[in-house]
């Protein structure tokens, strides 16, 4: 492939930079949250509506307090707090770092991306994000 690329990849460049930058600002903005949820409180953003109006956490909730854990290192906390978001931080990382090696070997990862991704991969997202939803609701019942 040559060296021009498509705005995709550009667009996914930056995805994945901002991602990594705010993985690591959360590490210096936050402490993780005890309580394993709510960490995203100390960011001026408001509390989960569904803990509120029914005392049962939300999908993403523990996320932030999950990827606060992970930026200080914290793997196992990180995981045991919100698996999703111990997750979303390791594709964060793992895609900036598959980003960023594709524009030095002059490829074009949007397009690369395109070719190899299937509905299935999309899916097991999804159903990732659900089983660490029951884990949420099951740990935060005891």
């Amino acid at each position: 492939m040559g060296s021009k690329r498509s705005a995709g990849h550009w667009a996914l460049l930056a995805l994945a930079t901002a991602s990594v930058i705010a993985i690591m600002l959360l590490g210096v903005l936050t402490t993780p949250d005890p309580a394993g949820h709510s960490t995203h409180e100390q960011l001026g953003l408001p509390p989960c509506w569904l803990m509120v109006a029914a005392g049962v956490p939300c999908p993403g909730c523990g996320v932030t307090t999950a990827v606060s854990h992970l930026a200080r290192g914290e793997w196992r906390a990180g995981i045991v707090t919100q698996p999703f978001g111990a997750l979303l931080a390791a594709g964060s990382v793992l895609g900036f770092g598959w980003t960023l090696l594709a524009t030095l070997l002059g490829r074009d990862a949007w397009l690369d991306s395109r070719r190899w991704s299937r509905p299935w991969m999309y899916w097991s997202v999804g159903a990732a994000m659900l089983a660490a939803w029951a884990y949420k609701l099951a740990v935060l019942s005891t």
